[in-house]
């Protein structure tokens, strides 16, 4: 089986949102070059979720097939490791500030709960 490049455009706003589940079947899709229904060419799509731009890193690797990433007008191409270097601001990180931001939650929690009992 032959795989194409696949190209990824992500827009929180505009893309659309591939389900967890589906991620590698959207994958295999437009790795054969086929339309996925992202409204893009064939092995092209725009998503607005961080899901598929963390699984198309891995697939990249697994399965030796080019994949790049457009954002704001740039194209993001990983390493042969799936690894994005100089990670742009914005670019499929939503949940990782929600990660952060849960983090810093329980830790300001805890403080304070100790506080209360000393």
């Amino acid at each position: 089986m032959s795989l194409h490049p696949i190209k990824i455009t992500y827009d929180a706003q505009n893309g659309i949102a591939i389900p967890d589940g589906r991620v590698k079947e959207f994958l295999l899709v437009l790795a054969m070059g086929g339309d996925a229904g992202g409204g893009g060419d064939a092995g092209e799509i725009t998503v607005s979720t961080s899901n598929i731009i963390h699984s198309a890193r891995l697939f990249a690797v697994q399965n030796k097939v080019a994949v790049e990433f457009v954002f704001e007008g740039k194209t993001i191409t990983p390493n042969e490791y799936g690894a994005i270097h100089d990670w742009p601001r914005g670019f499929a990180d939503y949940q990782d500030g929600v990660i952060a931001n849960i983090l810093t939650n329980a830790m300001e929690l805890r403080k304070q709960k100790k506080r209360k009992k000393t």
